[in-house]
């Protein structure tokens, strides 16, 4: 009998190992990463993008909320694609993989994203591309103006770190919190400067066929809409086992 017992334990323990181990590998197969799906950029060689299914035409409707501010934008003429990648990461620092996002003051998920990139320690150029009206507008030439004089992280930080209306007394209070000349920076937000490097943006985003804001570039690699951190490690990887130069 005691011969029995000890059988139907060590069964009972062979048989509840096996289910622990198809769960586990049911976990694994569940979590695992999906493959990125890169597709080529028109008429752009070298160029890629990450498609995430999030993000319908351009006419103007986003599936998912985090995806702010289609269309309503004048045509204007592309950005020369020899010259794109300087373009790009104007701010470029000496890593091998360089970052740029571009944002609108109102887009809920750069919001969330722009500390994200900040706390990476990585070097971004923040292109402003106010999609989202006159307020956009506005607090996207404060952003501007404030990369003038080298504070655009400071400024923009405390910008998006809670809702606004955005107002030329607002963004002194907000310019000075950040250590700025408040004075030079709302004159600077009319001048043809900040007009040119707006202008600037919407080009670059016309050429690389952007739709909306947050919109992130890794190296060759587009990536719009949400993004977690885990994929941004992936692309990062996968730019650098691509052949020649990533910009």
């Amino acid at each position: 009998m005691a011969k029995a017992d000890n059988r139907s334990r060590r069964d009972l323990l062979v048989g509840g190992a096996a289910l622990a181990a198809v769960a586990w590998g049911w976990q694994v197969w569940v979590h695992r990463p999906r493959p990125l799906a890169f597709e080529d950029i028109p008429d752009l060689p070298g160029w890629r993008r990450v498609t995430t299914g999030e993000v319908t035409g351009g006419g103007g409707n986003a599936t998912s909320a985090v995806f702010a501010g289609l269309g309503g934008e004048e045509p204007v003429p592309p950005w020369p694609a020899n010259r794109l990648c300087p373009a790009v990461f104007r701010d470029k620092g000496d890593k091998v993989i360089p970052f740029a996002m571009f944002t609108d003051p109102f887009c809920p998920y750069c919001r969330v994203l722009m500390p994200r990139l900040i706390a990476r320690g990585v070097r971004v150029t923040w292109h402003e591309w106010p999609l989202l009206g006159p307020a956009s507008e506005l607090a996207s030439r404060a952003g501007v103006a404030a990369g003038l004089q080298g504070g655009y992280e400071a400024f923009q930080t405390r910008l998006m770190a809670r809702p606004f209306r955005p107002s030329p007394g607002y963004i002194a209070g907000l310019a000075e919190e950040a250590g700025l000349d408040s004075a030079a920076l709302l004159t600077a937000m009319d001048g043809a400067e900040v007009a040119e490097r707006l202008l600037e943006t919407r080009r670059i985003a016309s050429t690389l066929g952007l739709i909306g804001t947050p919109a992130l570039v890794i190296g060759q690699t587009v990536a719009m809409g949400a993004i977690e951190n885990e994929t941004i490690d992936r692309i990062v990887a996968s730019e650098m086992e691509q052949p020649g130069p990533s910009c």
